[in-house]
């Protein structure tokens, strides 16, 4: 039998914080990183909302998405959380919109003149990987 959502502790909090007015806000360090699928109901308004109660980072993995699909995403995204929101593709838009950062994919160096004060991320696998690092 699976727990329910009220007996895990992280679940419990995220859900609480979709409420109106959530009685504990997000935590400024609480990264969130989207479901890959293309089409999620509800998703912008879910983030919206998770933003306005303070979720600190965003990092939208949406591997299927084009150029397009990610502005329209940031269109309906206020901008002043923007600053909050990591790409996985598309630097050039991370560039032109000031965004938060870009999320490089195992083994993948910086993008061509990625400027050295902009934020760059990566995920390790492994040991290996972690001691590899980011290539700027």
């Amino acid at each position: 039998m699976l727990p329910k959502v009220a007996e895990i502790p992280v679940l419990r909090y995220l859900r609480d914080l979709l409420l109106p007015r959530p009685a504990i806000p997000a935590e400024p360090n609480l990264v969130l990183i989207t479901r890959p699928e293309h089409d999620v109901p509800g998703e912008v308004k879910i983030i919206r909302r998770l933003f306005a109660a303070g979720l600190g980072r965003l990092h939208l993995r949406k591997p299927s998405w084009s150029a397009r699909d990610h502005t329209d995403f940031l269109d309906a995204i206020p901008d002043m959380f923007w600053p909050r929101i990591v790409f996985y593709a598309y630097p050039e838009i991370v560039l032109a919109r000031g965004l938060g950062g870009f999320h490089l994919k195992t083994g993948e160096s910086a993008p061509r003149n990625w400027p050295e004060q902009r934020p760059v991320s990566s995920s390790s696998h492994s040991y290996d990987e972690l001691m590899e690092g980011p290539r700027r």
